[in-house]
């Protein structure tokens, strides 16, 4: 077969003799138009249709909006992008149509160009906007005036239509001037105007102004007025003329009797202060007064003070209590006296005596007859409040220890100073000792103290009258007995203990059992707690039972309390502990 012709940008296979396939193919970005494949047949012709290769076409593109696009769609254009006037390109500005039937890139848009953006006028405001084909408009703030355009355009090459404007302050009618004041500049709009007045005077009103926008002042106009001091207070006990102003004078004069101290006149200044020094009246005084003995004077000594007298404690006035300096310098009243105050009278205790005295500061010693002791304060002392120190004493009869009973027997009668005691023995017995003892002045008995003796003695007759013979004086009692089988007991008298056999028995052979005993001070069992010593006095030694302690207190103290206390059998201090007090 004849042979065949490869197509422009394809390829086919060899081959022309019968029976031969002849297949053909296109490049990339080319597609077969005809058939693919071609045989040749036995007539020498070939079968099918001889194809060629024709551009591949890409997918229409759409428009831009506010742009165009050149012409061009198979494969190998190249397509332009071009935006309109005021608008620019974002993306690619060409396309080309590829062998995979895509366009290379992306859509691109057209997009309104940027202008700069405008400033905002000082005082003023503008809209928001700068691209193509944008307005904006300028306002401005009251009590401004705009100067220059008030729109301005966004153009297509990219700058701005008219002149760039600015925002003038508007201005407000001139002020009129401040009688004794000055005014500084400003008249416009925002200016803030101040005023000042001449020394001296100050501002009534608005000390300061301000432009407004509606091209009005605020506020009103001020007046200066002269300063004023502080009103002067007037002196006391005197008087001052009106004024407080600047320039005005004020004159002070006193009372009779005063005497002004500083300025007679003070002028007020432009400082707003006073001139010169504020007065006073002072008082006149009177002639200094005589003490008063026993006595004093409160302070004072010029016209109108009071003086007041007091006495010393003890001291009563007499005369004045209160004297006033008076406006001729002379004091009112006479001079007093002090005397010494006067205490009730004592009552002399009953059995005993007293002193003389009853004016501040006496004292009185009170004493009680033989056979009484004193119960109360032996010294009283009178006192600045009319009162006397210390209890009223009295008299009372001093006691006797009480006498113990015989036994097998009995007693009648007291134990105070004179009371006399009787002693009887049972039937049977016999008394052997004194019938009768009497209390005596020293608070001791008379006689010896009895005791009942069994009126027969069988057995140690003479041993039992040897024992009452030697112990009567100490041996309380023995119990009755004498015969055989008899126990007899000795009992000491209070605050002497035995020593020795407190029991003896009356045996066969007529004598009696153990040794005599006797009867001593206890010691030191039978004590007493040593007495202190009184702050400010004295007391006499003794601790033993029987011993006597008498107190006694230094020249201006009192006793108060016992005079004497005795250590008594049951190891405790007959009285009361006293204490020396100040007369």
């Amino acid at each position: 077969c004849p042979m065949l012709s490869v197509p422009n940008n394809g390829n086919m296979t060899e081959g022309h003799l019968y029976g031969d396939k002849v297949t053909f193919t296109c490049n990339d970005g080319y597609e077969l138009m005809g058939s693919v494949n071609r045989t040749c047949q036995a007539n020498h012709t070939w079968s099918g249709i001889q194809p060629n290769c024709t551009r591949t076409p890409c997918p229409q593109l759409k428009p831009v909006q506010h742009g165009s696009i050149s012409d061009g769609g198979y494969y190998g254009d190249v397509v332009t992008y071009q935006c309109d006037p005021g608008y620019e390109i974002s993306g690619d500005v060409e396309r080309t149509c590829q062998a995979n039937r895509t366009w290379s890139g992306t859509q691109p848009t057209c997009s309104r160009k940027v202008c700069s953006v405008l400033p905002v006028p000082n005082n003023g405001s503008r809209t928001e906007s700068h691209l193509y084909g944008d307005k904006v408009t300028f306002t401005c703030n009251d009590g401004y005036k705009l100067i220059g355009s008030v729109n301005r355009t966004c153009q297509a090459n990219q700058s701005w239509s008219g002149v760039q404007p600015n925002c003038s302050r508007t201005p407000c009618p001139q002020l009129t001037a401040v009688q004794h004041g000055s005014i500084s500049s400003g008249g416009y709009y925002g200016d803030v105007v101040t005023y000042q007045c001449d020394p001296g005077y100050e501002i009534s009103g608005d000390e300061e102004r301000t432009c407004q926008a509606n091209q009005t002042w605020s506020g009103t106009h001020p007046i200066c007025s002269r300063k004023s001091c502080s009103v002067l207070p007037v002196p006391n006990n005197g008087s001052r003329t009106e004024g407080h102003l600047y320039g005005d004078k004020v004159t002070f004069t006193c009372n009779d009797g005063y005497k002004l101290i500083g300025s007679v006149n003070r002028t007020c200044q432009a400082n707003q202060s006073w001139s010169g020094v504020q007065p006073n009246c002072s008082r006149t005084p009177c002639p200094q007064l005589k003490p008063v003995q026993h006595g004093s004077i409160s302070s004072g000594g010029y016209y109108g003070d009071v003086v007041t007298y007091h006495c010393d404690p003890g001291y009563e006035i007499s005369g004045d209590e209160e004297r006033t300096c008076q406006a001729n310098q002379t004091w009112s009243g006479t001079h007093p006296t002090c005397s010494r105050k006067a205490c009730p009278m004592l009552s002399v205790p009953n059995n005993g005596n007293m002193t003389e005295g009853h004016l501040y500061g006496d004292k009185v010693t009170f004493t009680c007859n033989d056979g009484y002791e004193l119960m109360g304060s032996v010294n009283r002392t009178c006192q600045a409040n009319h009162t006397w120190s210390g209890i009223q004493p009295n008299c009372t009869r001093k006691s006797c220890s009480v006498l113990p009973v015989p036994n097998n027997g009995s007693r009648t009668g007291g134990h105070l100073y004179g009371d006399k005691v009787t002693f009887t023995c049972n039937d049977g017995y016999k008394l052997i000792g004194s019938v009768n003892r009497t209390c005596r002045a020293n608070q001791s008995w008379s006689g010896v103290q009895p005791n009942c003796s069994s009126k027969c003695f069988l057995c140690c007759r003479r041993d039992i009258d040897f024992l009452y013979f030697s112990f009567s004086y100490a041996l309380n009692s023995i119990s009755s007995g004498g015969y055989y089988g008899d126990v007899v007991t000795y009992h000491c008298d209070p605050g002497y203990e035995i020593s020795g056999d407190e029991e003896r028995t009356c045996q066969a052979n007529q004598t009696w059992s153990g040794t005599q005993p006797t009867c001593s001070r206890r010691f030191p069992v039978n004590t007493c707690s040593a007495l202190p010593v009184p702050n400010n006095g004295n007391m006499t030694e003794g601790h033993l039972y029987g011993d006597k302690v008498t107190f006694t207190c230094n020249d201006g103290y009192e006793l108060m309390g016992s005079v004497n206390r005795t250590c008594q059998a049951n190891h405790t201090w007959s009285g009361i502990q006293p204490n020396c007090t100040s007369k």
